[in-house]
């Protein structure tokens, strides 16, 4: 998948299995969500059975909930913004915290939100 960043291997197969478990092929917002949560520090602590919807584990507390550092915090805030942009995301203070592999996956996601990511074009010229 050219234009897209990913930090290893496991990142890659991550996303390819919740492209296909939330149906993402052809849907940008779902897409660029699930290139976001496959990062390996994200995909691990997730319970993918337990969600029907990429986003639900934000909703989990006590013993369930996900511990996420400030950084991969805000990677997920981004991504969540640009699946859908009513929640409250502060670009600068998300950026304050990545350093340049999570930069590197910001830049990805707004590649893949935009269309501008091969592999979405090619979906886009499929609909």
């Amino acid at each position: 998948m050219p234009n897209i960043h990913f930090v290893n291997d496991a990142h890659r197969s991550n996303f390819n299995k919740l492209l296909i478990r939330f149906q993402a092929h052809k849907d940008r917002e779902y897409a660029v969500a699930c290139y976001v949560l496959a990062h390996p520090e994200i995909c691990r602590k997730v319970n993918w059975d337990r969600t029907e919807y990429p986003f639900d584990f934000l909703k989990w507390r006590g013993a369930d909930r996900v511990d996420l550092s400030n950084g991969f915090k805000g990677i997920v805030a981004l991504a969540a913004n640009l699946f859908n942009s009513s929640n409250k995301f502060n670009l600068m203070d998300a950026m304050s915290s990545w350093g340049p592999e999570l930069m590197a996956v910001f830049e990805s996601a707004v590649c893949i939100r935009t269309g501008r990511a091969a592999f979405i074009q090619t979906l886009d010229k499929a609909q």
